[in-house]
């Protein structure tokens, strides 16, 4: 499995250096790999951390289930998964299943922003 890292470029794109329009890194998304959030599929959404926290989470997602992640564009129509919460319930340490469940929030606004936010949903307990 490979992640879809590489959106969040705040170093290259905040140099003077690059002269490459910033939407030319942003919208590749590896082919076969339907961990990609919803915004990265729509060419006006902003992107950030919260677009890597969503693929990291559909990662571990994947690992935990033994399968690829359902496509965001599908739980947008339709969201059947079932958080990892409720799934894998004293399986797995609960914070780290909530952090997980928070970065596969469809919705960019409802995921962590800074990786700060993250860290401090996996010490929650």
């Amino acid at each position: 499995m490979t992640y879809d890292y590489g959106v969040t470029l705040d170093r290259i794109l905040s140099s003077k250096m690059l002269t490459i329009p910033p939407a030319f890194f942003c919208r590749y998304l590896t082919s076969g790999w339907p961990a990609s959030p919803i915004e990265q599929h729509n060419l006006n959404a902003e992107l950030g951390p919260w677009t890597d926290h969503y693929a990291a989470g559909a990662s571990m997602r994947a690992s935990l289930d033994y399968k690829i992640p359902v496509p965001a564009q599908d739980r947008v129509k339709k969201d059947t998964l079932i958080p990892a919460v409720r799934a894998f319930k004293r399986k797995f340490p609960e914070p780290l299943l909530k952090a997980m469940d928070l970065t596969m929030e469809l919705q960019p606004e409802s995921r962590p922003h800074p990786v700060s936010q993250l860290q401090q949903a996996l010490l929650l307990k």
